[in-house]
C-alpha cells in the first residue's frame, strides 16, 4: 500500500483504536478504516487448562488455583495433589485471563489442545 495520502500527498499515520483500524492523514480529513477482530475471539475450540504434577501445596500456588477454580483453601490444596485434574475448560478468549493468573505463581500447567495465543 501507498503511505502516501490521496488527497494531500501528506504521509499517512496508522491506527488502531478499539475494533478499528487503517490510516489517517493528519493534514487533511482522509482516511481508510476497517474492522478488526482479535483471531482469539473467532477461536470457536474448545481448550482445557490442566493442573500438571509436580506442584508444591505453598500458600501463593494454593491461593492462584482457589482463584481460578472458586474453590476454597482446602479444596484447592487438594485439587494439587490430585493432580493432572482439569481446573478449567472453555474458549481461547476465556483463558487469556487464567494465565496472566497462573504467571503470578509457579504452577507447573498445560492447556490442550495446543493455545496459540
Amino acid at each position: 500500500m501507498n503511505n502516501t495520502c490521496p488527497e494531500c500527498g501528506n504521509e499517512l499515520i496508522a491506527f488502531k483504536e478499539g475494533s478499528s483500524v487503517g490510516v489517517r492523514c493528519p493534514k487533511c480529513d482522509y482516511s481508510i478504516v476497517t474492522t478488526f477482530s482479535d483471531p482469539v475471539y473467532e477461536d470457536d475450540e474448545n481448550y482445557s487448562v490442566i493442573l500438571d504434577e509436580g506442584n508444591t501445596c505453598s500458600e501463593v500456588n494454593i491461593r492462584i488455583i482457589s482463584k481460578l477454580t472458586g474453590k476454597n483453601f482446602l479444596e484447592a490444596r487438594e485439587l494439587i495433589k490430585k493432580a493432572p485434574v482439569t481446573m478449567f475448560a472453555g474458549k481461547a478468549y476465556e483463558l487469556s485471563g487464567i494465565k496472566q493468573v497462573l504467571a503470578q505463581g509457579d504452577i507447573h500447567y498445560r492447556i490442550e489442545p495446543e493455545y496459540p495465543y
